[in-house]
């Protein structure tokens, strides 16, 4: 292995330990000693790859946003479903994703469910990023069908937006700690539960709420 590979490897080796340790301490507030038992390093180690601990913390977040990003952008948006089928496959993704990477999730709900200001607003370039992958591909998937929308794309996206950060994102929450805490068996239960709710919110906000057919229709 090349000396770069090399040094690739061991810089997301310490990202890994400290994301493990980020998410169990909720926050970035963890000692340098325990980072480095934490990886098996040296302090000396610590310095080549990352200037201090703000460094290697900022680093880290920006290493969950792009595993994130890819991970959405990976979707594969068909013509050949439904536009319902698309969402419910596409959330069905997400959830699986933030399941099986627990840690980057309870980092991720703690920077938009933190109320410090000066706190969160390092975080603004990275969120928005989040949010216009996000963005991109709920579009994608409201484009495969040709209706007329009685809304502008933004303002689509805003209230889908509002729903995910203001409901499913706490509902994940609840789903993870469930499931970190071992009750695996009810977390798949309440995943299940969540995915469902959220199918027939997408048909609600897609399709709304009343019949368009009144009663001088028939």
């Amino acid at each position: 292995m090349k000396q770069a590979e090399k040094n690739k490897k061991s810089r997301i080796q310490i990202i890994n330990a400290a994301i493990k340790l980020y998410a169990y301490a909720g926050g970035p507030e963890i000692s340098l000693n325990e980072l480095c038992r934490e990886n098996n390093i040296s302090k000396g180690k610590f310095y080549h790859y990352f200037s201090s601990k703000d460094e290697l913390f900022k680093v880290s977040t920006n290493y969950i946003i792009s595993e994130l990003c890819k991970d959405i952008e990976s979707y594969n948006v068909s013509s050949d479903k439904t536009i319902e089928e698309n969402f419910k496959d596409y959330y069905s993704q997400r959830i699986k994703f933030w399941i099986s990477h627990s840690d980057y999730f309870m980092i991720l709900y703690d920077i938009l469910t933190n109320h410090d200001y000066e706190y969160k607003k390092q975080f603004v370039p990275l969120l928005e990023q989040y949010r216009s992958t996000l963005q991109y591909k709920t579009m994608e998937m409201i484009h495969t069908v040709n209706f007329e929308k009685k809304i502008s794309d933004s303002e689509l996206f805003d209230v889908i937006k509002s729903v995910f950060e203001s409901m499913f994102i706490k509902d994940l929450y609840k789903i993870i700690i469930t499931q970190r805490n071992g009750y695996e068996t009810y977390a798949k239960k309440l995943s299940d539960d969540l995915l469902d709710f959220y199918s027939r919110l997408i048909n609600v906000l897609l399709y709304g709420i009343f019949n368009k057919e009144t009663p001088e229709d028939k």
